[in-house]
């Protein structure tokens, strides 16, 4: 083939290709519709009106074709549009997550402050020796866990050496006593012979009338009496006794044992009363009366044990006037007369609960405690069920309950939601952390249980 005709035979196939790509472009971007056929004069159709024409070309829904997007109906677009139709309005209401409220109406409750502590006897004494010696008998009842009684003896020492001194005092209280006397004597008989001599005015000294004689006899008899005294009070220290109404903890000697002054000898518990220190907050004060009120009243206080299985009726004694070093609070004493006499004795070093009725406040806001959120809030739903929340001033709280201040100085738009709803504000009972203000709710109403 000639280079002629080559170039002939590249040309032919160009022209070609171009002609091919223009006719799949007009049948590409064509008006749809149906094709068109040649009318015969014998089975011609008499065409329907323009304006009909177009009537049904609106009338058909619109078919979309490849990349073209999709059209929404226009019943779709009126519920997306603000304002739509109150179909739409009804179809995002029950979009919207429930939630479960309770009304929360201001009515009188009396406070109840909750503490704990441990049991303690009033007195709590480790006996020790007041004397030195031999243990020669002890008591049956010096054993722990017995009970013993006030001036009961409880251990004997060997009072040999005691007794004699004693003995030895009592002497020299008598031995004092004569040497006072014949002083006595020879005052009288100094005086006599000043008087006969005939010399007037007072000697020139006061040993002429032994007058110094006298009152040193008169301070060895009282010395004498103090050392008998002294000696008497040694050998009663020989009989170790229980100075109250007692159980004995613990016991730390034995018979035959030697203890010295200062000894260890037992460890006892007081019986007749038990207290128990319960630290309150700053808060939980405020709830209760006066300190001159729950001192000088009788004032009640229930103990129960941590699992609830036996209670106790207290009252309390007095108010520490100082705050604890490591949790700068203050305690209250609870005593309870006769614990271990109680139907279910009440045993020291238990950790009791103690719960104290606190003045009555007039308006308080009743909540479940779950209500309060990880953030110390809570949540309510305002007349258009929408979400809002505050921050909660707690009284106490009792149980599964919370007791709170009602709202009083909210921002303008809460403080319209409150007043607005008729039974109470609509507190949202389990507030989850995504929560947001002003989102949309539907709220359910529930029951709250208990006082």
């Amino acid at each position: 083939m000639t280079p002629r005709q080559k170039t002939f035979l590249v040309t032919l196939t160009a022209c070609a290709a171009m002609v091919a790509a223009v006719l799949f472009l007009t049948n590409q971007f064509s008006p749809p519709g149906p094709p068109r056929q040649a009318a015969t004069s014998a089975d011609a159709v008499p065409q329907k009106p323009v304006d009909a024409d177009k009537s049904a070309v609106r009338a058909q829904p619109k078919v979309a074709r490849a990349g073209e997007p999709t059209l929404l109906a226009d019943n779709e677009a009126q519920q997306r549009r603000p304002g739509g139709t109150q179909a739409g309005n009804a179809k995002r209401q029950s979009t919207a997550p429930e939630v479960g409220v309770i009304m929360a109406s201001a009515q009188p409750h009396q406070a109840s402050v909750t503490g704990y502590g441990e049991v303690q006897p009033l007195f709590n004494l480790s006996l020790t020796a007041q004397v030195s010696g031999q243990i020669q008998a002890l008591s049956d009842n010096f054993l722990t866990g017995r009970f013993v009684q006030k001036g009961e003896v409880i251990a004997q020492l060997d009072d040999t050496d005691y007794v004699q001194a004693v003995a030895i005092a009592k002497a020299g209280v008598e031995e004092a006593i004569v040497a006072l006397e014949e002083e006595r004597l020879q005052g009288d008989q100094a005086a006599d012979e000043w008087r006969r001599s005939g010399l007037t005015g007072e000697p020139a000294s006061a040993l002429v009338l032994r007058a110094p004689q006298l009152a040193a006899a008169t301070a060895n008899l009282e010395q004498a009496q103090a050392t008998l005294a002294s000696a008497r009070r040694d050998l009663q220290y020989t009989q170790i006794t229980a100075p109250f109404d007692a159980v004995v903890v613990s016991r730390d000697i034995q018979p035959g044992s030697f203890v010295q002054t200062g000894s260890p000898i037992a460890t006892l518990y007081s019986t007749h009363t038990a207290q128990v220190a319960v630290a309150l907050s700053a808060q939980q004060w405020q709830s209760l009366p006066g300190v001159d009120t729950l001192a000088d009243s009788p004032w009640t206080a229930t103990l129960n044990d941590m699992q609830h299985s036996a209670t106790w009726q207290g009252s309390i004694h007095r108010v520490e006037q100082t705050l604890a070093s490591d949790t700068r609070q203050r305690s209250v004493i609870i005593t309870l007369a006769q614990p271990l006499s109680q139907a279910s004795p009440l045993y020291f070093g238990t950790y009791v609960e103690a719960t104290i009725a606190g003045k009555t406040w007039p308006q308080v806001w009743r909540i479940p405690a779950t209500a309060i959120s990880q953030q110390q809030e809570v949540w309510y739903v305002k007349p258009d069920n929408t979400l809002a929340k505050f921050s909660p001033t707690v009284l106490f709280q009792r149980g599964d309950a919370a007791y709170i201040q009602p709202l009083e100085n909210l921002s303008e738009g809460q403080s319209s939601a409150a007043h607005s709803a008729p039974t109470g504000l609509r507190i949202v009972a389990r507030p989850l952390n995504n929560y947001l203000p002003n989102m949309r709710v539907t709220p359910v109403e529930e029951s709250v249980n208990g006082n």
